[in-house]
């Protein structure tokens, strides 16, 4: 998979860096969507299908690599735009949290760190247009038992 890395480095969505004891650390910068409707269901991606790996399940916020000199609102209204989501989502103004999460890539036997922008927006759902989302209900917590 070296040849990957090389292809993800010249089309910048990753870039290296070299720490003080020596170790590489790939960095990715990630912008992600918490989109809640009116019931205060989120929307959820349960899976990703790729050629060469099949379907891997996830269940995690959509979201997607931010290209090269893209700050992480030009890469939601990206996403947004992909999903034809675009008039029915409302981003709420200063409403977003930055994550840090460093794995190990299994793909490319590498510490990676994700620099994740999650960006929490409304879904203004309408009467007019039939929603083909699907979408979770939020989890609700009773003491200390999740439902």
């Amino acid at each position: 998979y070296v040849e990957e890395l090389e292809q993800e480095l010249w089309q910048y969505d990753c870039a290296l860096t070299i720490s003080r004891g020596w170790s590489c650390n790939r960095l990715l910068a990630v912008s992600a969507l918490e989109l809640v409707d009116t019931d205060y269901r989120i929307l959820a991606e349960l899976g990703t299908w790729r050629v060469k790996d099949g379907l891997r399940a996830t269940c995690q916020l959509p979201g997607m690599k931010q290209d090269r000199g893209h700050t992480p609102v030009q890469a939601i209204e990206a996403m947004l735009e992909i999903l034809a989501l675009k008039e029915r989502v409302k981003l709420k103004p200063g409403r977003h949290t930055l994550e840090s999460r460093e794995v190990n890539s299994q793909r490319y036997n590498i510490n990676t760190i994700y620099l994740r922008t999650v960006f929490h927006a409304d879904y203004c759902q309408s009467s007019d247009v039939e929603d083909s989302l699907k979408w979770l209900s939020r989890p609700t917590f009773h003491g200390s038992t999740l439902r």
